[in-house]
């Protein structure tokens, strides 16, 4: 058949399980074919805006063309509505989603969403997102729910001894026997262990922190002496934490906002 071009859609957990070696095929190749999806925020922003007038005929609430007829006006004190909750999703449209549905059944038939109604859907939002990155990722990383919970009641930002702490407890996870995922724990953790390791902390928690940083579950800090400085996540710079050098640059790092509230975590 002439004229036809092949497309095929993976999500990224998926792609990330495939074995190129064991059956022969080169990684190189296969990725320079790749075209990497990704949203922005006025692409975000455009779905919510037909995704609320939709819904909020469905839910009963009146007058609303967009997502701003909706959310609490913005102020100099708590921002744009549009942005808190963007910033609380890992840039894709199911989470936009997600979140919107959260909330419209707090509208109460109301003109607006209040600030206090948002917050309360952020805590739902937040519990479904955790077991949706748990549901995404335990094929390929069975038991990872386990290493996710070791973050619970953590401080909003870790230094890089903080974080290599709970790293370590993650790392000794692999001799639980209820964990299900030495098999793939054991090979990450396998520079803490090792008598040839490094001295240097990015060198030896580099997988572990990879990991992390590609499922989108925390950020990295990079302005020396602050830390409130925005983080970089997978969706901003995906190749951040892949190597070491980057690494040495963190001053901190922090579990992304969606997960935040389900772990007990301030901020």
């Amino acid at each position: 058949m002439q004229n036809l071009k092949i497309l095929v859609a993976l999500r990224t957990n998926i792609f990330e399980s495939l074995d190129f070696g064991r059956t022969g095929g080169q990684e190189e190749k296969f990725r320079s074919l790749i075209a990497r999806m990704t949203w922005t925020k006025g692409d975000l922003k455009e779905l919510l805006d037909a995704r609320a007038a939709v819904a909020a005929k469905r839910h009963g609430v009146e007058g609303v063309a967009s997502v701003d007829d909706l959310l609490p006006r913005t102020n100099d004190t708590r921002g744009s509505g549009v942005d808190y909750i963007l910033n609380r999703t890992l840039m894709r449209p199911r989470d936009a989603i997600a979140f919107l549905n959260e909330c419209f059944p707090l509208a109460n038939s109301k003109e607006r969403l209040t600030w206090p109604a948002i917050k309360s859907a952020e805590t739902s939002y937040s519990i479904n997102r955790l077991l949706a990155l748990r549901d995404e990722w335990k094929p390929t990383f069975p038991g990872i729910d386990q290493v996710l919970r070791v973050f619970k009641g953590a401080k909003n930002t870790l230094t890089p001894s903080e974080m290599c702490t709970l790293l370590d407890i993650c790392a000794l996870l692999a001799v639980e026997k209820d964990f299900q995922g030495a098999a793939w724990m054991t090979p990450l953790s396998e520079p803490l262990w090792s008598g040839s390791s490094s001295d240097d902390w990015a060198v030896n928690y580099l997988p572990l922190i990879r990991l992390l940083h590609n499922i989108g579950f925390i950020g990295c800090i990079v302005t020396p002496g602050k830390y409130d400085e925005p983080a970089i996540y997978n969706h901003d710079q995906p190749a951040f934490t892949d190597l070491p050098s980057n690494l040495r640059k963190v001053t901190g790092f922090v579990v992304h906002p969606a997960f935040r509230p389900a772990l007990d975590i301030p901020g």
